[in-house]
């Protein structure tokens, strides 16, 4: 953020908003500066930008933002496509978690026993698969 005043202000960094890459391949992030509102943000290029911890967030945000969360998916509705892999938890309580892929894409860890109930042939599916492979 460049002063009008030319004074040596200093002006620190309250969150990274957003990203952007301009045409000539450089990555520019979009900065909301502490004390001033968001409508004062300005884009800056990465070179200029020293928060590696802010954009660090930024990024793990952004990739979150993109992973359903179990509450927004309705299993209802969802077929599962096949069981990819399974995993064996550790503690007093040891289980197998199977990890099955749906028919979007999307892999979930579901616990065997609940498997085991609500899709019986896709766990034997999976073991005869396992036992010929």
């Amino acid at each position: 953020m460049s002063s009008e005043s030319g004074s040596d202000e200093v002006f620190i960094v309250e969150k990274v908003v957003n990203k952007r890459v301009v045409s000539s391949g450089k990555v520019e992030y979009l900065l909301k500066w502490q004390g001033y509102p968001l409508a004062e943000a300005t884009w800056e290029p990465e070179d200029n930008v020293s928060c590696a911890e802010l954009i660090k967030e930024f990024e793990k945000e952004k990739l979150m933002s993109k992973i359903p969360l179990v509450k927004d998916v309705n299993y209802e509705k969802l077929k599962p496509d096949r069981i990819v892999g399974v995993r064996k938890t550790k503690g007093p309580k040891e289980e197998h978690l199977y990890m099955v892929r749906y028919k979007n894409n999307l892999v979930t860890l579901q616990p065997g026993k609940v498997l085991a109930h609500k899709y019986p042939d896709l766990m034997a599916h999976y073991g005869f698969e396992k036992k010929h492979k």
